[in-house]
């Protein structure tokens, strides 16, 4: 089965993430690793930072990841969503599609947001979702995750 093969080991600092136990989190670079088998865990940590992630209009974030990565000149905030709902292999059946996905994320301090971009790159369409902000929140909604999107968030410093 070529699912079950070995994997190529990954970069530092994510080769971290095989060892560590539910519920542990780490720094890592500029950043920080996190750990979480439960949904539930998952969004408790999520609700502490001040984000959430909700879908279909309950608190549910089930079978979908987040990762925010910031570029180095803090401009930029990039998220990544992922539905997790894909099946894999030969004859796999339909993706299960995550509709009215809500992401809530606090903005860094001092900056507010001046545009973004929504890329997903397995729709048709190029208006995938919308952003808007409201004080120190932005608020991410995707009407429909078929298998990933990228919504790359611009900021500029409050004057």
């Amino acid at each position: 089965d070529p699912f079950l093969r070995s994997r190529a080991v990954l970069p530092k600092p994510l080769d971290q993430l095989a060892e560590m136990a539910d519920g542990v989190s780490r720094d890592a670079g500029k950043g920080r690793l996190v750990r979480h088998e439960s949904e539930k865990d998952f969004a408790a940590f999520l609700g502490a930072l001040g984000a959430r992630v909700t879908r279909d209009g309950t608190n549910s974030c089930d079978d979908i990841r987040m990762a925010t990565y910031r570029s180095t000149d803090r401009r930029r905030l990039i998220v990544h969503l992922v539905n997790y709902r894909v099946p894999l292999g030969v004859d796999a059946p339909p993706v299960e599609e995550a509709r009215d996905v809500c992401v809530r994320l606090p903005l860094p301090a001092g900056q507010h947001l001046a545009g973004f971009r929504v890329l997903a790159p397995d729709q048709s369409t190029p208006d995938a979702g919308h952003v808007s902000a409201e004080g120190a929140e932005v608020t991410i909604r995707i009407p429909l995750l078929r298998i990933y999107t990228v919504v790359e968030l611009t900021m500029d410093t409050v004057p």
